[in-house]
């Protein structure tokens, strides 16, 4: 399965990652649990959602933002 389609957000400069484990919640109330619409990807310095539809990319970026706005 390809997930073409991401929302990175920041540690450092997106305001809503001090509240990551709000935003993981979210994501698992809305758009299920990863492997079937998305899957995650986290390094020291940021967090990855990647999408399968870009739809679901947009709900994610429309509630937390997205920090590699060339994805879009």
């Amino acid at each position: 399965m390809e997930y073409p389609y991401s929302v990175t957000l920041n540690w450092e400069n997106n305001p809503y990652m001090k509240y990551w484990n709000e935003v993981c919640a979210w994501t698992v109330e809305h758009l299920g649990l990863p492997g079937h619409r998305y899957k995650t990807e986290i390094t020291e310095d940021f967090m990855i959602w990647h999408f399968v539809e870009q739809q679901d990319q947009l709900i994610m970026t429309l509630a937390w933002g997205n920090d590699n706005v060339a994805d879009i």
